[in-house]
């Protein structure tokens, strides 16, 4: 993972959406970062809670151009996921469903997106070759039943709409006392499997 073909060092992007900057989901994503650190790659930490940005206002400005023309933070962050070859995006649970920040972040990628030819309504403004990784937390001990339709629509988004090549997804529960995170049986299992997506990446 140190170093892709050219000598270049992986850059990894990594989405806060947790109006927490120091709460459980970052943990979990502090957490990988440093494993993504540890072999080499280049991290960047975003936490949107400190950007000024607005929800898409679908002026479908985008589809008449070729990029967001709503100038806010969000500007910034299409350059960033650009230049990134690995997206994380964390955010718990409230109320069955992500953050309203990290869903705002979301709708906005909508500008990534160009008027598709033929049948394809949509053609991706990102480059190929790109991997996400989302970590949802929760306080169900059986989230990852209850909350797996967020897994589903977030591939659809991610892999299916802006074309990222590989995607993995996970959910983790917190424990009671808010204690011990990382070293629950989901949250090792998880860093498990994270940890070789990185690696491979």
């Amino acid at each position: 993972m140190s170093v892709r073909a050219g000598g270049e060092r992986l850059k990894v992007l990594t989405i806060n959406g947790s109006p927490r900057k120091d709460g459980n989901t970052a943990t979990i994503l502090k957490q990988l970062e440093r494993i993504a650190k540890k072999n080499g790659a280049k991290v960047e930490h975003v936490d949107l809670v400190d950007l000024d940005f607005s929800d898409c206002m679908e002026c479908m400005g985008c589809q008449k151009g070729t990029k967001c023309i709503t100038d806010d933070d969000m500007q910034g962050i299409y350059g960033k996921m650009q230049e990134a070859d690995l997206m994380m995006i964390g955010s718990p649970i409230f109320m069955d469903a992500e953050t309203g920040l990290t869903k705002s972040f979301v709708d906005r990628t909508f500008a990534l997106l160009a008027p598709g030819k033929g049948s394809d309504p949509f053609d991706t403004r990102l480059d190929k070759g790109k991997k996400a990784l989302i970590v949802f937390t929760c306080g169900m001990s059986e989230g990852g039943v209850v909350y797996h339709g967020l897994t589903v629509r977030y591939f659809d988004t991610l892999v299916k709409l802006l074309g990222y090549d590989d995607f993995r997804s996970f959910i983790i529960p917190v424990p009671p006392a808010r204690k011990g995170l990382l070293k629950t049986p989901a949250a090792k299992a998880m860093i498990e499997e994270a940890s070789r997506f990185l690696v491979e990446s």
